[in-house]
């Protein structure tokens, strides 16, 4: 009678632990998922705002084009305008990665400085004057242009990084996890806010015996992994 009592007590933790095991596997694919889901919904904003830019500078061009009319033009800038700014409110909350809110403060910038420029150009054709108009539309209006796509740029590629630290953090091998950070770390040395100068070295005496002792950039060691 005992022994089946253990047997049934044995079944039930198996049990349990299955279905422990079972959810813990649910549950990282159902992250998994929302991180692809707002992945590829954010990518598609950023290809929406990428677009609204260039399509920006094209109809500003337009206006100093011979022969074009100027109304539908300044219509289409002003949309356009409208759109970007929705669309950079969106990105600030669906935005995750470090510096995101930074980023879309200088997009904004870059979005009132072209708006400054457009509308002074707009007094200058009002006035006849097309070259002085062209002249803003092709330095000022351009180079906030710029700014904004080299934003977005940045936006994009940090945003990627920040989703791909997160799947990482799901991955429950050992070594693949391993592989996924020093991806990162690369991508953070070669494109990160700061310049590693130099990395000081520690020498350490060791009897032959001893294995697994390594030392950290950190300046720690894991004394878990040591024997002889």
């Amino acid at each position: 009678m005992q022994k089946r009592a253990i047997r049934l007590t044995l079944f039930a933790l198996l049990l349990l632990t299955g279905i422990g095991a079972s959810y813990v596997i649910w549950d990282i694919q159902q992250r998994l998922d929302i991180l692809f889901d707002s992945g590829r919904d954010l990518e598609a904003r950023l290809d929406r705002v990428t677009a609204a830019v260039a399509a920006l500078g094209g109809a500003q061009q337009a206006y100093v084009a011979p022969g074009q009319i100027d109304d539908p033009w300044f219509s289409r800038v002003t949309s356009l305008v409208r759109e970007l700014t929705d669309e950079s409110a969106a990105l600030g909350r669906h935005s995750h990665s470090p510096g995101a809110s930074t980023k879309l403060r200088m997009f904004l910038d870059g979005l009132q400085a072209l708006v400054r420029a457009d509308s002074r150009a707009r007094e200058n054709l009002n006035l006849g004057q097309e070259l002085m108009a062209a002249d803003l539309i092709y330095s000022e209006a351009r180079d906030a242009l710029a700014g904004m796509s080299a934003v977005i740029g940045d936006l994009r590629e940090a945003e990627a990084v920040a989703r791909g630290a997160e799947r990482n953090a799901l991955i429950t091998d050992a070594a693949k996890r391993s592989t996924a950070y020093k991806d990162i770390t690369d991508y953070v040395l070669h494109n990160g806010p700061y310049v590693v100068l130099y990395q000081p070295t520690e020498p350490f005496g060791l009897r032959s015996n001893v294995k697994g002792f390594v030392w950290s950039p950190m300046d720690w060691t894991d004394f878990a992994a040591i024997s002889k």
